[in-house]
């Protein structure tokens, strides 16, 4: 039986026993004394064991409901989050991209091309991280110096990569190995 058609059926079974209450209290038909009350109390106290328990199918639909809605805004936030990666990780690669041909701009392009691989790995394109670690090892610059903070920064988002998980990264360790031999300066 549907919500509507219980609500139906509840109110129907009211509006009878309320029309019967009325017959009765009028004395339009006849019911002694002593069974008049006996039925007045049995007619409130049905209708107050309904009410309860139309209480409580309330509270429990009210339940699924919300159980309902916190997984559908689970899903939206997940799927918000990942629309949200998969923007950053188009930029990051974008700024990196812009940054490799500038060969003065070392820090510049190992920054981006690292959030690059942290974010492409979020939305998982695992093979877009290797082409980037692949590139990046391939040009990497031996005779460049960094700043001791800014290599720093790099090791800081190569270790947030590995804490995530480097599984499907090929040559993640040997990227990382480079980037920790890079010769840096105060």
């Amino acid at each position: 039986m549907t919500r509507d058609r219980l609500a139906l059926t509840i109110a129907v079974i009211a509006i009878i026993l309320s029309i019967v209450a009325i017959c009765t209290s009028l004395n339009s038909f006849s019911i002694d004394e002593t069974a008049y009350l006996g039925w007045v109390v049995a007619v409130l106290s049905t209708l107050v064991v309904v009410l309860i328990g139309w209480n409580i199918f309330t509270v429990i639909d009210v339940k699924s409901e919300q159980k309902k809605t916190s997984d559908y805004l689970t899903a939206i936030r997940h799927q918000a989050n990942m629309d949200r990666a998969k923007m950053y990780a188009k930029v990051y690669s974008s700024l990196s991209e812009f940054y490799r041909k500038e060969k003065s701009m070392v820090y510049e392009y190992y920054n981006f091309a690292l959030l690059s691989v942290r974010f492409n790995k979020v939305v998982g394109e695992i093979p877009l991280c290797n082409t980037v670690i692949s590139v990046m090892i391939s040009s990497f610059p031996s005779e460049k110096c960094i700043s001791t903070i800014n290599k720093a920064y790099l090791l800081q988002i190569a270790a947030t990569i590995r804490n995530d998980g480097i599984e499907g990264l090929a040559r993640f360790d040997e990227l990382h190995a480079m980037i920790m031999k890079m010769g840096s300066y105060d």
